[in-house]
């Protein structure tokens, strides 16, 4: 007699559950943003900003100044208002009351001209700073500009290394326009 066969039962695999991938979570970068002065700044990262005014106590739209560490470049941001000067004489203005306010370090210019960023030109001044006491040295620029006719703007940033100082003192401008 033939034998039985009996047929093996069909394998049956499950089916993969359907997943649906979820989108990655696009991390926010967080930005400092300034913008109660008549001007706008956006600044990379959580930045701690100083604010006070240059006669008065507070900033005011006519006057003011701020400072700020910026991932390894001291910066100081000041505005007035001044229909007359010329921007390149307020650069000198700037650079001297730096170097004058600044006993026992030598500073030492190594370039100047004139730049823009978006629609606004503005006059810097590239410099070396050495301390007479331990030979240190740090570098720095300072920049010179006009917003419309009536407000003089100068941007001071410092530190120890140039090359770092030079792109902060960039992504500063570039994240700085005249109006709000």
């Amino acid at each position: 007699a033939p034998a039985k066969t009996t047929p093996a039962p069909a394998k049956t695999t499950p089916a993969p559950a359907k997943t649906t991938p979820t989108p990655a979570a696009t991390p926010t970068i967080p930005v400092t943003t300034l913008d109660s002065y008549g001007f706008k700044l956006i600044l990379d990262g959580t930045i701690e900003i100083e604010e006070a005014g240059l006669t008065e106590q507070n900033a005011s739209i006519n006057e003011g100044i701020i400072f700020f560490d910026y991932d390894g470049a001291n910066t100081i941001l000041l505005w007035l208002k001044d229909s007359e000067t010329d921007i390149k004489d307020f650069l000198s203005d700037s650079y001297s009351s730096l170097s004058n306010s600044q006993a026992g370090i030598t500073f030492s210019p190594i370039n100047e001209g004139e730049n823009e960023f978006g629609t606004v030109k503005y006059n810097y001044i590239a410099f070396v700073a050495k301390s007479e006491s331990d030979e240190t040295q740090a570098g720095g620029i300072i920049g010179t500009w006009r917003c419309g006719t009536d407000k003089v703007f100068s941007l001071t940033a410092t530190g120890e290394d140039g090359a770092v100082v030079q792109i902060r003192f960039k992504r500063i401008l570039d994240g700085l326009s005249c109006s709000q």
